[in-house]
């Protein structure tokens, strides 16, 4: 599911079925012979058009996520979930928001972020349920290993973990695991494939029962701790 849920994935669909319902077979020939080796001139013409649509495709989706990002952060509720979602992703990307103010004028829109580079995982909801003990990349399998630890006084009971990555502006799911019983001060590590091109993951801890995110974490593997297997 995208980072925004079903409203933007609906939105682009609806534009797409609009706009390229009778053209996408075109994609998909371009796609399959562009890399044939002895390019007839049929083969280029299929070329030439389907990367013509491609690009208008490509222009079309991105035309439509701004004009989504500019509704969602004018939106004078401050407490809007669209809108802090909008912020947390443009703050995620590596863009800088903080000359975004708040409609009266203020800067209380500015708390609204949930991936502040200035801050640790665990302190963006203001409580440390659980910590991330320590991240290392496997060389040898190329995997990610996470270990996190149950920070409270007491035992947590259906945890869901999951570890994403955001891919152009979609949050794809690479790993999710439930816990039954996470007793407590116990250490779980979690690992995780990594992708190829990907330096970036999102790792989520979540309450089942309330839905609560208890840990959020951007982890960025060039920074990452290599060791062997």
């Amino acid at each position: 599911m995208g980072i925004f849920g079903d409203e933007l994935i609906k939105l682009i669909t609806e534009k797409i079925k609009l706009n390229f319902e009778e053209k996408l077979f075109e994609i998909i020939e371009y796609l399959d012979v562009k890399d044939e080796i002895i390019k007839t001139a049929i083969i280029k013409k299929k070329i030439e058009r389907g990367l013509q649509i491609k690009n208008e495709l490509n222009d079309l989706i991105h035309l439509n996520i701004r004009s989504y990002f500019n509704d969602a952060i004018k939106q004078h509720d401050h407490l809007s979930i669209k809108k802090q979602k909008a912020i947390s992703f443009l703050t995620l990307k590596g863009y800088n928001v903080s000359h975004i103010k708040a409609i009266n004028g203020g800067s209380e829109f500015l708390n609204l972020q949930l991936f502040d580079s200035d801050k640790k995982g665990d302190e963006f909801f203001g409580k440390e349920c659980f910590i991330v003990k320590n991240i290392n990349i496997i060389e040898d399998s190329n995997e990610l290993e996470i270990l996190v630890q149950n920070n409270t006084n007491e035992d947590r009971e259906n945890v869901i973990t999951t570890i994403n990555h955001v891919e152009e502006y979609f949050e794809k799911e690479i790993l999710q695991e439930e816990i039954d019983f996470w007793f407590q001060g116990e250490e779980i590590l979690f690992i995780s494939p990594i992708l190829p091109r990907i330096n970036e993951y999102l790792l989520f801890i979540i309450d089942k029962k309330t839905n609560e995110k208890c840990l959020s974490k951007k982890i960025d593997i060039s920074l990452v701790n290599k060791i062997k297997s």
